[in-house]
């Protein structure tokens, strides 16, 4: 039987918001950046909370609850680094650019690749190979032009 005297200290006090822990840093660091690098994009292609963090890296519901007590592991960290471009040493350490540098494209926004889907990513990457194959052959085609003696 339930006595108010009795078992409300013992129910209140153990698991109010002040004695329960908090969300590992690493997962607070994910979801900064996540927030962070896709405020730019439609709101529909955001990512504000971690059930969307979720759907990005594929993993299941009981994953992120364990990442969100534990912290994120150095597997998840890779996966986010894949994902979402955000660096797995950041992630789980705090230390250093919270962005990887491995970015080639200087004039393409990173987080409007990120919102792809694997088919929309698919379709980007072969009009850059198309792209990259017309550039070697420009470059080969110049190389085997007679070059003009200069007389000096």
């Amino acid at each position: 039987m339930f006595r108010p005297s009795v078992n409300t200290g013992c129910i209140n006090v153990p698991f109010s918001w002040g004695t329960l822990p908090g969300m590992h840093p690493s997962m607070d660091r994910l979801l900064d950046f996540a927030r962070r690098s896709t405020a730019a994009l439609p709101l529909a292609s955001r990512l504000t909370d971690f059930a969307g963090v979720q759907a990005r890296l594929g993993v299941s519901s009981a994953v992120m609850t364990n990442w969100k007590s534990r912290g994120i592991s150095k597997e998840g960290a890779l996966q986010a680094q894949e994902a979402m471009g955000c660096s797995a040493t950041w992630l789980l350490s705090g230390e250093g650019p919270d962005a990887s540098d491995d970015w080639p494209f200087t004039r393409v926004d990173r987080a409007r690749w990120l919102a792809c889907t694997p088919e929309d990513r698919g379709y980007v990457q072969a009009a850059v190979n198309k792209a990259l194959e017309e550039c070697e052959a420009a470059r080969v085609a110049s190389s085997r032009k007679p070059q003009l003696a200069v007389r000096v």
